[in-house]
């Protein structure tokens, strides 16, 4: 596609905030996609409501909602300057998107699920199971990240001189979420399996846990792994006593990603890396068809593979009925198309209309 002169002129994006680092990685996903293709500039505006209940109840209200003042509500003030976009993640920050979009004429974009909200008051909706191919729904094939094959290595070998090691697999560890629920007991036969699995192959871990893990839960990881002498690089999240290595340097590092199935964007961001990534599944868990239906899909793809914890199969054996297939593209370049081909529709619409 070859944008017009316009286009050259920076995307000026307003981006909602709130304090969930998933939802932050999600928009920021897009707004690296978007680079890739166009210079944007973007100011953020944390979205900090003065009383939380009235989210729902105004999303309810549809498009009478979005006529009553901002201020009302938030005690966030509108930032000085014009936009041209609206972006964000996040149950908190849908009303906003909505109604500031309403309020100041420019398009808008919202990754995640709307709940109750009405899929009229957002111009574009990228998650990776729309309800239909329409717009405002935006199919994606992974969700939004700045993590990339070529990213990961870059941050690898800037982090440890070396990347693609065979002799490392990264660990991202969650915690509860989308039906599974991890135990101490759980987390700490998961470290036992790691171990074992990683001193019969000659691997070191590089491993990470997350504000989801319980602090029990970590220090019970913790105590086996260091027991085990298995370990490469950690991040500790509730022991944090050094800057510790990126993400993307961790998996950048490894030759394949283990994670935790609690998380769609953290197996997405794993996938991304271009690696082979393994779904570890707790003993207890209900997922939802949601989740299963999305892991799914990376699965055929030969992205993704699934270990039980408890199960018969080795976890140095696990691997996809296709075999591995994992990416070696930048999953933001086709995205960044995609979204300003939408952008140029939305764009020209108005113009028709006007």
């Amino acid at each position: 596609m070859t944008h017009s002169a316009a286009d050259q002129k920076p995307l000026r994006v307003l981006w909602l905030t709130d304090d969930r680092a998933g939802h932050r990685n999600k928009a920021a996903g897009v707004m690296h996609a978007l680079e890739r293709r166009r210079q944007i500039e973007v100011t953020e505006l944390p979205i900090d409501w003065k009383w939380t209940p009235t989210r729902q109840m105004l999303g309810r209200l549809g498009a009478t909602g979005l006529k009553l003042p901002p201020n009302w509500f938030l005690r966030n003030a509108l930032p000085d300057g014009s936009f041209d976009l609206i972006l964000s993640s996040g149950g908190s920050t849908q009303w906003p998107n909505a109604a500031l979009s309403e309020r100041l004429g420019i398009p808008n974009i919202f990754c995640g699920s709307l709940r109750h909200f009405p899929e009229s008051l957002f111009d574009v909706i990228p998650i990776p199971d729309p309800p239909r191919e329409a717009a405002p729904f935006l199919r994606l094939d992974l969700l939004p990240s700045n993590i990339s094959p070529d990213r990961a290595r870059e941050a690898a070998t800037a982090a440890f001189g070396r990347h693609d090691d065979e002799g490392v697999w990264a660990v991202l560890i969650g915690g509860d979420g989308q039906g599974f629920r991890w135990t101490v007991d759980g987390l700490r036969e998961f470290a036992g399996s790691l171990a074992t699995a990683a001193s019969a192959r000659g691997i070191k871990l590089a491993v990470t846990t997350s504000r989801r893990t319980p602090p029990d839960g970590e220090r019970a990881l913790r105590e086996v792994l260091e027991h085990r002498g298995c370990l490469q690089a950690t991040d500790w999240y509730h022991d944090r006593q050094s800057t510790p290595p990126q993400l993307a340097a961790l998996m950048g590092l490894a030759g394949k990603v283990l994670v935790t199935a609690d998380s769609i964007s953290m197996t997405h961001e794993a996938i991304s890396s271009g690696r082979p990534v393994i779904s570890i599944q707790p003993p207890i868990g209900e997922p939802g068809q949601r989740h299963l239906d999305v892991m799914q899909y990376q699965k055929d793809q030969g992205r993704l593979a699934d270990f039980h914890l408890g199960g018969a199969e080795p976890l140095d054996s696990v691997a996809p009925d296709c075999g591995w297939q994992p990416i070696s593209h930048d999953p933001g370049e086709a995205l960044g198309e995609a979204l300003l081909q939408r952008l140029a529709q939305i764009e020209s619409s108005l113009r028709s209309a006007a």
